[in-house]
């Protein structure tokens, strides 16, 4: 696994921290780092960036089992479970670590949402149809078949990359992007379109022909934001909003003790 793909972004004391989120590459503040200001021990797991370096989709099971496993050795999380936090698209996969982390034995796995989004088919290939149009230089992208909602992941997958593989090369002879320089660049973009594509799919399936989780989470989002979970009989989760538009929801003042006390150790009794 890629090192940055698996990260401590904070040392503390109190229940640690395990967020599953996405690493930024712009100046915009990011769940994790948010949190890590927080005195807690903090962990971010980032999916994506685990995926880049996998030739192939990998499940939503299989991700949380390796998740739960890392968490399992980790000094930090020795004889409590970690509060398990997921972001935007993150948030099934947060779910299904968090079910392995308490375990019908054990203590119970707390699990926050925070502007929890549940991929589908369609809004996977309206992404994949907005990645080309990137490339398109202006021009609307020839139509390459039906949205493949409901299909496999990986025959999905396999679709859209073969689609942007082609258009990209061509768009990057065009720009002059020919150089080695220019290759690694679009091979890593590539590797960035297959893994966030990836992921999106195999969180779709996990909705669409998953079981609801044992684990009822609780829901943190903005005042304008959607918040419910998409199992018809899944457990009701505690919804909490924040008095500020979603758009701002990583700058609000309120967010990181909406989801830290979730755990009740900071003498808020988990209210």
């Amino acid at each position: 696994m890629m090192e940055r793909a698996w990260e401590r972004l904070a040392d503390g004391s109190g229940t640690p921290v395990l967020v599953v989120d996405f690493l930024q590459f712009t100046a915009s503040r990011s769940l994790g780092s948010v949190l890590a200001a927080q005195g807690r021990p903090v962990f971010r797991a980032d999916p994506v960036g685990d995926l880049t370096r996998r030739p192939n989709c990998v499940g939503i099971d299989e991700l949380a089992d390796e998740y739960a496993k890392l968490c399992a050795g980790l000094t930090a999380f020795a004889g409590r479970p970690p509060l398990v936090v997921g972001y935007c698209s993150a948030a099934a996969l947060a779910l299904r670590v968090a079910e392995r982390l308490g375990g019908p034995c054990g203590p119970p796995c707390h699990c926050v949402l925070v502007q929890p989004t549940w991929p589908t088919g369609r809004k996977v290939w309206e992404e994949f149809e907005s990645f080309r149009a990137q490339w398109a230089d202006g021009e609307p992208p020839a139509p390459c078949g039906p949205c493949p909602d409901g299909e496999e992941p990986e025959a999905a997958l396999g679709h859209m990359m073969a689609v942007l593989q082609k258009e990209t090369a061509a768009a990057a002879t065009r720009r002059g992007l020919g150089t080695p320089e220019g290759q690694d660049l679009l091979h890593d973009l590539l590797d960035r379109y297959r893994a966030w594509l990836g992921f999106q799919l195999t969180v779709a399936h996990d909705v669409r022909a998953g079981s609801a989780p044992a684990t009822a989470p609780r829901l943190v989002g903005g005042s304008d934001d959607r918040l419910g979970l998409p199992w018809p009989d899944s457990r009701p989760p505690r919804t909490v909003r924040l008095p500020v538009a979603g758009q701002d929801l990583l700058e609000a003042a309120e967010l990181p003790a909406a989801v830290l006390s979730a755990t009740g150790d900071d003498g808020s009794g988990g209210l």
